[in-house]
């Protein structure tokens, strides 16, 4: 090979890897992002499910009596009869 050749070659591979180079570079660049993006979509999708298993039990909860009775008596002062209620004093 002639040393226009070697030059040519040389400069061709050179372009090519730097190509290859920042095109790695920027796709490692969007991993990372799309890595952060995909945490904070599973945290979200996290605190959902919990939000989503309270409720469930709150809704167990209210198929008992025994629940309604308790907000009856906190948030209305029933009495059932036959019940004593003792109120302290300050």
């Amino acid at each position: 090979m002639s040393r226009f050749q070697n030059i040519i070659f040389f400069s061709i591979s050179l372009i090519l890897l730097t190509y290859t180079f920042f095109i790695g570079l920027k796709n490692v660049f969007r991993y990372n992002k799309l890595r952060v993006q995909h945490e904070k979509t599973l945290n979200r999708y996290q605190l959902e499910l919990a939000k989503k298993e309270n409720f469930e039990k709150q809704l167990e909860q209210m198929k008992q009596n025994t629940y309604w009775e308790l907000q009856a008596k906190q948030k209305l002062s029933y009495v059932k009869p036959g019940e004593v209620v003792y109120k302290l004093a300050k």
